[in-house]
């Protein structure tokens, strides 16, 4: 499930005045997200204004975390980092390095103050429970040590079946088990006797230090009364079906509990800051809650994570030393995200769709902090820039900075553009285009005009201008496979892009590309695209990486390792150039073949096996010909592989037979063109039937085999009806002029590296979330 909106990510927020102003209140106002796994505090200034401003409420300074109506300006940072908002304040003697808060419950009706507090104005309380706060290399994430959980005292086994268990203890007369009401939420009950039913039971999370975190049933269940009367419940934690994921304490299991966090001495002190007295079933709420304050070391676990707090906050008061602001849940009527309107079961569906988000979001961060902490190392021999899946297209993208203009700040126009390994040429839309004909884009078409560093290549006299012209200028056309069209002037200007995981920029001066001036058919998103144009990968002395290697930044190599769309929030890759590239000597190798003056990357693909058995496909199939039509390719830009249709067939044949053997009625073969254009797909009715997915692998010259898993093979999801559905996401290609391509879909978690010199592909298994 995927969350566009930045506000599903978290459940309090801060306002904050910002700025001394020459107005009648001195400052503005800005609803800021309080985030404790964030270690920088920002918000949008008015500079956006020569730029890209998200749209919001107020005006900039702000952010948007929403669509047309966000009301949130920015990030409040929390976490560790000397740029934190806690660390600051230490350096102006407000915080000593620590924060603390008390979350109410939700509120039914009225207001729901709470107040995070810095420094001094933390009131002092000796029976708190002390754990140890742990930071890991770079993340702003608070880890800590959770040493197991337990049951009305009873310590888990884990996996915890023990709710399940108290509640089968009562009997089917008293509680009986129903389907969730608010998936994923499990397991779920209805009281079917409320006089019978005599409590909840109270979970206690154990932590190092013997630090119990006590939940009473408040902050354990979502309770809501159905149209019987009677009262429906579900536990309120989530599963993590991820094992390579963060378990994470969310903001609604450290309701009615005081935190205090110590950013100093590394502990989280922390105890039951008052009992419910509203338990909607007049049921007793009692529990041992224990007490220590020895101090030891932490391993792993994330506090806070799902805390992600959307806080809106108002200063109060500051004792000398301290700071103190007020936190606003998002369902308080104070809160810009309060929707009045909204029933209860519709502000479950809510809050847990954003644990969800905020749990893919924290799967990015962690992901990320842990490649931030290898050694990168920048040379002039290495380039690297952030390629980012355009999840409208499915294709990877680069954002560069472009041109030198003088009255912007930065002095260049930043724009996507595809990364494209069967093209030779870097385009983008410019600003003539209004003259002719400009495809949709949100950005500006570049303003070649006010670029000081544009310049026009001559006709015939330049080593890359080859013999098409306007006028006395290079010029350039292109068409492309689905007969959509492209020309404009060959030009040079000087590109800006990230050059490794830092903060930092590198230009390159004098890079030619093409500066599009007309476009017929070019659509790479419809109305919301934000694509502006092709990097150029593929082979030819105009390519990106060819204008590289003179410059001593390439020497003819390029890498990346595609990452999946299935984590919500930025799919970020690197991709690499030259001296950048880390070497694996585990990688197989095959052979790179250029035809003619064709940019495509051949390579010989011998045949196609499933589950490790070749199929009847005779190897002319993918070869070239002397025309140089039919072969087969590598290609990032295309989304999914396309494989000719007498092969696809083949393929096709052979995954029915797989299938089959999972027996009679464990799947449904779905009816054609149900799902767009794949050809065999399949609802799963009897799951414990299923035998699973069968693996993919192109058999390559050299032994070289690119074996494709399930995720990368077929494209899943659940349909109305619950079951699982999936498709081949391969397609079949009926012209035969066309060559087999293996697309970026197919190539996703794979570590690729292209030898333009040597004419090699390397290429191996990787997990791309983690090293690309």
């Amino acid at each position: 499930m995927i969350f566009n909106n930045f506000q599903d990510l978290a459940s309090y927020h801060v306002r904050i005045g910002v700025g001394t102003l020459s107005t009648a209140s001195q400052y503005k106002s800005y609803n800021l997200l309080v985030d404790t796994g964030s270690d920088l505090t920002w918000l949008q200034s008015d500079g956006c204004r020569t730029h890209h401003c998200f749209k919001s409420v107020d005006e900039p300074f702000p952010v948007a975390f929403d669509k047309d109506g966000n009301k949130m300006s920015g990030i409040l940072g929390l976490g560790f980092g000397s740029r934190s908002f806690v660390t600051q304040l230490q350096s102006a003697g407000q915080s000593d390095g620590r924060f603390s808060y008390c979350f109410r419950l939700e509120p039914q009706a009225g207001p729901t103050p709470s107040f995070l507090k810095f420094g001094a104005d933390i009131e002092e309380k000796p029976d708190l429970s002390l754990t140890a706060l742990r930071k890991y290399n770079d993340a702003s994430l608070h880890y800590v040590n959770l040493l197991g959980i337990s049951i009305m005292g009873g310590r888990l086994n884990i996996p915890p079946e023990g709710i399940e268990a108290v509640f089968s203890a009562m009997g089917e007369a008293i509680v009986r088990k129903i389907p969730s009401r608010f998936p994923p939420l499990e397991p779920c009950y209805e009281v079917v006797n409320k006089q019978a039913f005599t409590r909840y039971p109270w979970i206690t999370f154990h932590f190092d230090n013997n630090a119990d975190l006590n939940l009473e049933y408040g902050p354990t269940f979502f309770v809501v009364e159905n149209e019987s009367g009677n009262m429906e419940f579900c536990l309120a934690i989530l599963p993590e079906p991820d094992n390579h994921s963060l378990n994470a304490i969310g903001a609604f299991q450290q309701i009615n509990s005081r935190f205090i966090y110590d950013t100093k001495d590394g502990n989280i002190e922390f105890c039951l800051a008052m009992i419910p007295d509203d338990n909607p079933h007049g049921m007793t709420s009692t529990g041992a809650y224990q007490q220590t304050k020895t101090k030891t070391p932490v391993f792993l676990f994330l506090l806070s994570s799902l805390l992600a707090l959307l806080v809106q906050c108002h200063i109060i008061t500051a004792k000398p030393g301290g700071l103190t602001i007020e936190l606003i849940h998002r369902n308080d009527p104070q809160s810009p995200f309060y929707q009045p309107n909204l029933t209860h079961k519709q502000r479950i569906q809510a809050l847990t769709n954003q644990s969800i988000a905020r749990a893919q979001y924290l799967k990015n961060m962690t992901t990320l902090a842990a490649a931030n902490n290898q050694t990168f190392s920048y040379s002039p021999e290495t380039v690297r820039m952030l390629m980012n899946l355009n999840m409208g297209v499915a294709l990877y993208s680069v954002k560069i900075g472009i041109g030198t203009i003088p009255t912007s700040s930065p002095q260049f126009k930043v724009y996507n553009l595809v990364v494209d390994t069967a093209s030779d040429l870097t385009w983008l839309q410019c600003e003539e285009c209004e003259q002719h004909r400009c495809f949709a884009v949100v950005d500006e078409p570049f303003p070649s005009s006010r670029s000081t560093s544009y310049q026009h290549l001559p006709c015939n006299a330049h080593p890359l201008c080859q013999g098409f012209c306007i006028g006395d200028f290079c010029s350039f056309e292109r068409t492309y496979a689905d007969r959509s069209f492209v020309a404009g002037y060959l030009s040079s200007e000087t590109f800006s892009f990230d050059s490794s995981t830092g903060p930092g920029r590198e230009s390159i001066q004098g890079l030619v590309f093409g500066c599009a001036i007309d476009s017929n058919q070019v659509s790479f998103a419809g109305d919301t695209n934000q694509i502006s144009g092709v990097l150029g990968l593929g082979f030819g002395p105009r390519t990106f990486v060819s204008q590289l290697d003179p410059l001593g930044q390439s020497n003819g190599r390029f890498s990346y390792c595609l990452r999946r769309e299935r984590i919500v929030g930025p799919i970020t890759s690197y991709l690499k150039f030259g001296a950048d590239i880390q070497q694996r000597p585990d990688l197989s190798v095959t052979g790179l073949r250029r035809f003619n003056t064709i940019a495509y990357y051949y390579i010989n693909l011998l045949g196609i096996s499933v589950n490790g058995h070749m199929l009847p496909i005779p190897p002319e199939e993918f070869a070239i010909r002397d025309d140089g039509t039919g072969g087969s390719m590598i290609d990032s830009g295309s989304t999914f592989t396309r494989i000719s249709r007498h092969a696809h067939d083949v393929l096709v044949s052979a995954l029915e037979a797989v299938f089959a053997a999972s027996g009679e009625g464990t799947l449904r073969r779905l009816p054609a063109g149900e799902y767009g254009p794949f050809e065999l797909c399949y609802e799963v009715l009897r799951p414990e039937a299923f035998l699973g997915f069968p693996i993919i692998t192109f058999n390559l010259q050299n032994n070289a085999n690119m074996h494709v898993d399930h995720e990368a093979a077929f494209l899943t999801g659940t349909g109305a009806s619950g079951n699982l559905k999936f498709c081949l996401a391969m397609l079949p290609e009926s012209n035969p002029i066309m060559p087999t391509s293996i697309g970026a879909f197919q190539q996703t978690n794979y570590r690729f590296i292209y030898d333009t010199k040597e004419f090699k592909l390397y290429f191996g298994p990787e997990n791309c979330f983690a090293s690309s």
